[in-house]
């Protein structure tokens, strides 16, 4: 293994040759958070001594330079770069501006123009919008990752802005004030030109990655996904013509996980303890390198897609075509994602695993996901009881122990005996129907409007066994959110008790009327009135709006949410 270790200014690197981030890494930039505090150390302050960025691993592919760490740190510097060029040639020193050009896009051996950095899975965006390579059109941020990009580029260009102090204070003509700005600007190229990073270049990526994990060994916050990405890449052989296909089968999945709005780290911890036993976060990397070696490592990298597929499903279901017979498994999965729980996921992901093998039948998923939804609805969307922990280990262990069977019976046994404990960690019938209470929703209370949906439509299809759409239902006060007819605050008016689950085409009828008129058309038109509602008699008040309240929770709590 040969290693060139030399500390070299940011100018120097740049000027090594032309760098491409590998389309299994992500070329994002430094968060907003992460530059503010660069800039004030680097730029602000000013500080006399060369400022120290860490260092690159490069390996040598080509005549170009593959970068395995240091991705965000040259795509932040090459996005101040062009944004110091850009801010040249807008006040009008057209040199400077060419001068830190050729640090973005030059000549390559064929003399065609070639970027410095080169990103194969951001190219349309990074290169026609930030990098403006010649021969290209500005395309608009599309992809999570693009936006990004975008949003870092925005926030760069603003802090170069404060540094100088404002680019309009220096224009108008003024031969004086110009030259003001053109220091200003020189002095930040400076200060960025000159950082400092030790290059290492290695003359194969395999090299790279072992350096890779070497350097990062220790005390740095590496997400779990960079780490599996490396491992498996590491034990592909080199040259085997599956590596490439590794490659892109990692980055689509990265790829169908931000355009889900889903972490893939996530995904890897709640995989991880659906398979093996319980264990940190921060410790699962290194169990990786004992479980997956070249010998299983495709096996297992199959297995590991598959599961980023099936934990896509139940994480964002309305990507999922779901057949009839699985709507309610559907419904189940979208309440999970309505409580924003993560703590089930490993033996959701394990349950659905066993029923996509077919180890079990579909009855017996239903059953185990709908006694998740059951016990979260009273323990996390309703009291907001909080875990020490014991909840993650439960599932988790559960997960494991499912994921070493393979008969219907023995998962099912599984099953009830996570229901056992589910029903025993549920909170208290009083201190559920007093949480219960807080349930409003109203134009003015629109935090829990969601949940509260959730609530009516369950208790509707539970006591009538009807499952109207819900795409054509809607809330109705029975007390007028209007104030008309009655002298109510706000927050009675909003408190579930004062609430039907009604069509959007029978709002109509039922109008501002009174409370009978309107229970006898809601009765008419064959939806849920429950009973204490039907026998309401007399005045529609804050009280009678409350006795309804408890009875819902009553109801909630033996009947639709029993588990």
């Amino acid at each position: 293994m040969h290693i060139e270790p030399l500390l070299r200014s940011i100018e120097d690197v740049l000027k090594m040759g032309f760098f491409f981030i590998p389309r299994f890494q992500r070329p994002y930039s430094w968060g907003e958070q992460q530059i503010e505090e660069f800039w004030q150390d680097c730029v602000v302050d000013q500080a006399e001594s060369e400022y120290f960025i860490g260092s690159l691993v490069l390996y040598k592919e080509g005549g170009v330079h593959g970068i395995v760490d240091g991705q965000q740190r040259l795509t932040t510097v090459t996005m101040i770069i062009c944004a110091l060029r850009d801010a040249f040639f807008e006040s009008d020193h057209k040199d400077l501006g060419n001068g830190l050009a050729q640090l973005i896009v030059r000549p390559n051996i064929d003399n065609k123009s070639q970027a410095v950095l080169a990103s194969e899975s951001t190219i349309p965006y990074f290169q026609s919008a930030i990098q403006k390579l010649p021969g290209t059109q500005p395309v608009e941020a599309t992809s999570l990752e693009e936006k990004r990009l975008e949003t870092s580029y925005a926030f760069v260009k603003s802090k170069i802005d404060e540094a100088v102090g404002g680019r309009s204070a220096h224009g108008g003509g003024n031969k004086g004030r110009n030259r003001a700005l053109e220091k200003k600007l020189k002095d930040v190229r400076d200060r960025i030109l000159g950082l400092k990073a030790v290059a290492l270049t290695l003359e194969n990526d395999v090299d790279a990655y072992t350096i890779f994990e070497t350097l990062n060994t220790r005390g740095m916050d590496l997400e779990l996904s960079d780490l599996f990405r490396t491992h498996f890449t590491k034990c592909i052989p080199q040259g085997n013509a599956t590596t490439d296909q590794i490659r892109d089968k990692f980055d689509d999945l990265r790829k169908s996980f931000d355009l889900n709005a889903r972490k893939l780290d996530d995904f890897i911890l709640h995989f991880w303890l659906s398979k093996f036993a319980y264990t940190a976060k921060r410790k699962i990397y290194k169990q990786l390198k004992k479980v997956v070696k070249k010998g299983n490592a495709k096996q297992f990298f199959s297995e590991f897609l598959a599961a980023g597929e099936l934990y896509l499903d139940i994480t964002a279901p309305n990507r999922r075509k779901w057949k009839r017979e699985e709507l309610a498994l559907a419904d189940s999965l979208g309440a999970l994602r309505l409580f924003r729980v993560e703590q089930p996921n490993p033996f959701v992901l394990a349950v659905f695993r066993a029923y996509q093998l077919k180890q079990i039948p579909l009855k017996t998923a239903k059953r185990a996901i709908a006694a998740v939804e059951c016990f979260h609805f009273a323990f996390t969307a309703i009291t907001s009881s909080r875990s020490s922990g014991g909840i993650s280990q439960m599932f988790a262990r559960h997960a494991c122990a499912i994921a070493g069977l393979s008969s219907p019976q023995e998962i099912a046994r599984e099953i009830d005996g996570l229901i056992t404990k589910l029903n025993s960690k549920l909170p208290s019938r009083d201190e559920f129907i007093a949480e219960f209470r807080s349930l409003v929703a109203s134009e003015k209370h629109t935090r829990e409007k969601a949940l509260v949906q959730y609530v009516l439509h369950k208790l509707s299809e539970n006591q009538t066994g009807t499952a109207f759409d819900k795409a054509r239902m809607t809330i109705e006060h029975l007390a007028s959110q209007s104030g008309r007819g009655h002298a109510m605050k706000e927050e009675a008016v909003a408190e579930i008790g004062n609430l039907a689950w009604v069509s959007q085409d029978a709002q109509e009828d039922l109008g501002t009327k009174k409370i009978d008129a309107k229970i006898k058309i809601l009765i008419k038109r064959g939806f849920w009135v429950d009973d204490s509602l039907q026998n309401h008699s007399g005045d529609w008040d804050k009280k009678a709006i409350r006795s309804r309240t408890d009875h819902l929770a009553a109801l909630a709590y033996d009947q639709a949410w029993r588990i």
